[in-house]
């Protein structure tokens, strides 16, 4: 399963965040996903960890967090 979230084909969150991911290096992808997880943890929900990761407090490249608000940005425009 992590695999596949790794794979740009399974980000499915609209244009923006779609083409973000492809662009994104693996290494940024593979922070991407630990940041994800990460406040998934702390939060209990994957929306909601996913609209709250790009205010995250680990320590993470400006390119990740980029990746995370164009996710974030792709996950409210789905729960419209």
């Amino acid at each position: 399963m992590a695999a596949q979230r790794m794979n740009r084909e399974q980000i499915n969150l609209g244009p923006q965040a779609s083409e973000a991911y492809a662009k994104a290096r693996l290494r940024d992808r593979i922070d991407r996903s630990i940041v994800h997880e990460f406040e998934e943890a702390k939060w209990g929900s994957h929306e909601e960890a996913a609209i709250r990761a790009p205010d995250t407090d680990l320590p993470v490249r400006p390119q990740v967090r980029g990746l995370l608000m164009a996710i974030a940005e792709g996950e409210k425009g789905r729960a419209r």
